[in-house]
């Protein structure tokens, strides 16, 4: 149940028809515009209306000039942070073969050609 409003076994639960349509309100407004409901993620309708809208994946190349936070880039390794689930990895040019997908959640990309002097490295995601 996502509203616990109704169930009274919280401290939120109020008499007050006024605080009642406030929460329900604010909890239908999330409900609506803010949650990421789980229909569009198990049949894939997230990637199919993002690919409708855009036509292809957002790429960001990292800048060794002005490195965002939990990003670095070393020799031929890299690291990124994945814009869809926020973890950190590292992707090498000499282990992973200069791509490797997120450990975390696969919908990310890390690519790595060269080195900070002379190359670039970028990450794609869905």
């Amino acid at each position: 149940m996502m509203c616990r409003r109704f169930t009274r076994l919280t401290n939120v639960f109020s008499k007050n028809l006024e605080n009642l349509k406030t929460a329900l309100a604010l909890h239908v407004a999330y409900y609506n515009f803010c949650r990421s409901h789980g229909t569009l993620r198990v049949w894939g309708l997230e990637e199919l209306l993002a690919n409708e809208m855009g036509g292809s994946m957002p790429i960001r190349t990292l800048d060794p000039a002005a490195f965002g936070q939990d990003e670095d880039w070393e020799g031929n390794n890299a690291a990124f942070r994945c814009p869809t689930c926020w973890k950190v990895f590292v992707v090498s040019a000499l282990i992973h073969g200069g791509q490797r997908s997120c450990p975390a959640c696969g919908k990310s990309t890390g690519h790595i050609e060269g080195t900070k002097d002379s190359g670039r490295a970028w990450i794609e995601w869905q």
